[in-house]
């Protein structure tokens, strides 16, 4: 079965985040609903949808990495006002260890183009049209030496007719408190 050949060409182009200005942040590892940081984000999402990109997930003890790569990863797509996005970008990186003003930090901040699934809590509520194309801020790991040690996450799972990684997967340690980092 194809994972998505032709969907990875066009959909991994990662960009400087001056570039851009989306409205959606792409997240994959601890900061999804029901995941440690799900609950730090400052200002609440007009939505929140399943969605996947493309790269390489590593597994870095007790949260992901997200890399240039050609698996499909899934995450989450949280959509702002426009008001709000600032604020929770402030946040974020301030979580992710990204420096914006040096543009480099254990995270770098990008735009990258991801594909919504249909959300299963809100088939037939008419909200979310079945899949779409979005274009989306997310943070890639940017310490490459950690990553010949780290445990690199296999597609294990299928999710909207594509066979994709998550994290967590069935081998990593999921901490459920700040403590256990």
């Amino acid at each position: 079965m194809d994972a998505g050949g032709d969907r990875r060409k066009t959909m991994m182009d990662p960009r400087p985040y001056e570039e851009a200005e989306p409205l959606a942040i792409f997240v994959y590892g601890t900061l999804k609903r029901e995941q440690l940081r799900g609950s730090l984000w400052p200002r609440p999402a007009i939505s929140i949808t399943p969605a996947i990109a493309v790269g390489t997930l590593y597994d870095l003890g007790s949260y992901p990495g997200l890399v240039e790569g050609d698996n499909l990863v899934l995450g989450e797509v949280w959509r702002f006002h426009p008001e709000d996005l600032q604020e929770t970008l402030v946040v974020l990186d301030r979580i992710e260890g990204f420096d914006p003003v040096k543009n480099m930090g254990e995270y770098v901040r990008r735009v990258i183009q991801v594909e919504t699934l249909a959300d299963p809590a809100s088939s037939g509520a008419g909200c979310e049209p079945p899949s779409q194309t979005v274009m989306t801020w997310t943070y890639f790991y940017n310490e490459p030496r950690r990553l010949a040690s780290a445990r690199r996450i296999e597609v294990w799972m299928e999710a909207g007719g594509h066979w994709v990684c998550q994290w967590p997967d069935p081998m990593s340690k999921v901490p459920r408190s700040f403590a256990e980092e």
